[in-house]
């Protein structure tokens, strides 16, 4: 394995590591840990979790109003997939993040059983249906 010195301590690390260190530059400014979480069933959840995200199995609307919340209040960048049942009646804070845009972005995902004739609000807002989408 080639191995590459660490900019910070001289000492070497494995080739391709992350440095600890926060560099910024034009095309990332800001970097920063964005969160990916997923909220749903506990079956849905079993395959997020496999795959390394951070998951709330169970959770209902106010499980997702109160983790919107505190990822607005911390200003925090996050992945927020939700089990589609969960945006039928949004709450005050869905809406708030849906209509603010940028740091928090919330994406639907089918529940197992309803996969098949899953079509998300991306899909209604362009005016794919059917055979289309």
């Amino acid at each position: 394995m080639t191995r590459q010195s660490s900019p910070t301590h001289g000492s070497p690390r494995p080739f391709g590591s992350r440095d600890d260190t926060s560099h910024s530059s034009p095309l990332t400014p800001h970097r920063g840990a964005t969160r990916i979480v997923a909220l749903g069933s506990a079956a849905l959840m079993d395959g997020f979790r496999l795959a390394g995200v951070e998951v709330m199995p169970n959770a209902g609307a106010d499980e997702l109003e109160a983790l919107l919340k505190s990822l607005v209040s911390a200003k925090e960048k996050a992945l927020v997939l939700i089990e589609a049942g969960l945006a039928d009646e949004p709450g005050p804070w869905l809406e708030r993040v849906r209509s603010e845009g940028g740091r928090i972005v919330v994406v639907q995902v089918p529940s197992l059983a309803g996969a098949g004739g899953f079509h998300s609000d991306v899909d209604r807002l362009i005016g794919l249906s059917g055979a289309q989408a």
